[in-house]
C-alpha cells in the first residue's frame, strides 16, 4: 500500500475510534449500532469490519486508545517539568500535577471519562485493557513515590488507599464535573481553576505525608 493510500485508511480508523468512544460512552456497547458509529465517523459501514473485525473489537480498540492517550499525555506533561533530581515528595506532587493538568484541561477527556466510567461501573474485557495499560502502571508509579516519601511499603494496603485518595481529588472534577462547577460557582475548569485544584492537591500531599511521619 502506498503512503498516499495508507493516510486515508489511517484517518478512517482514527475517525471510527473517536466516534466509537463518544457513542459508547453515551449509550454503551449494546446500545450503539455499527451504523451509528459509521455515520458519526463519516466512514463506510464496512470500514468497521475492515479495520477492527467488528463492533466488539472496535470497543477494545477504543479502550486501548484512551489508555495510551492518557498515559502519553501525562508523560508529556511530566517531561516538560524540571529535569533536575527531585525529592520524593516533590516528584509525587509533580506527577499528580501533570495528571491533573492533562485530565482536566484536555477536551477529549470528557468523552474518555464517560467511556471509563461505564467500565468502572460494569467492567468488560475493555476494563482489563484500561487497567493494564494505564490505571495500574500510574497507580504503581505513585505508590512508589509515596513509599519513598514516607518510608512505607509501596505495595501495602495503606499506601494503595492513600494514593487512591489523592487520585480521587483529580477525578472528582472530571467524573462529577457538573456538580463541582455548580457548587463552586465556576463557569468552567480553566487554567485558574486547575491551578487552585493543584494547589489544594499539593497541600493534601503535604498533610498526608506529615500524618504518616508522626510518631
Amino acid at each position: 500500500m502506498t503512503a498516499t493510500r495508507s493516510r486515508p485508511s489511517a484517518e478512517a480508523r482514527r475517525k471510527l475510534i473517536e466516534a466509537g468512544i463518544a457513542l459508547f460512552g453515551r449509550k454503551g456497547l449494546e446500545g450503539t449500532s455499527i451504523r451509528e458509529i459509521a455515520l458519526a465517523a463519516g466512514v463506510n459501514i464496512a470500514g468497521i469490519a475492515y479495520h477492527f473485525g467488528g463492533k466488539d473489537k472496535l470497543y477494545l480498540a477504543c479502550a486501548e486508545h484512551i489508555a495510551k492517550t492518557v498515559l502519553r499525555g501525562v508523560n508529556e506533561k511530566l517531561s516538560r517539568a524540571e529535569t533536575a533530581p527531585k525529592q520524593p515528595t516533590d516528584a509525587l506532587k509533580s506527577t499528580l500535577r501533570g495528571a491533573a493538568e492533562f485530565m482536566l484541561a484536555t477536551p477529549e477527556i470528557a468523552d474518555f471519562a464517560r467511556f471509563v466510567l461505564r467500565e468502572q461501573m460494569d467492567p468488560s474485557p475493555a476494563f482489563d485493557v484500561l487497567y493494564a495499560t494505564f490505571m495500574e502502571p500510574m497507580h504503581r508509579r505513585l505508590c512508589g513515590l509515596w513509599a519513598q516519601a514516607t518510608g512505607n511499603e509501596a505495595e501495602s494496603e495503606r499506601t494503595k488507599l492513600k494514593v487512591f485518595a489523592l487520585i480521587a481529588q483529580i477525578f472528582v472534577f472530571r467524573m462529577a464535573r457538573a456538580g463541582a462547577l455548580r457548587r463552586l460557582g465556576w463557569q468552567e475548569i480553566g487554567a485558574a481553576e486547575i491551578a487552585a485544584i493543584v494547589t489544594l492537591l499539593e497541600e493534601s500531599v503535604d498533610a498526608l505525608i506529615a500524618a504518616e511521619r508522626r510518631p
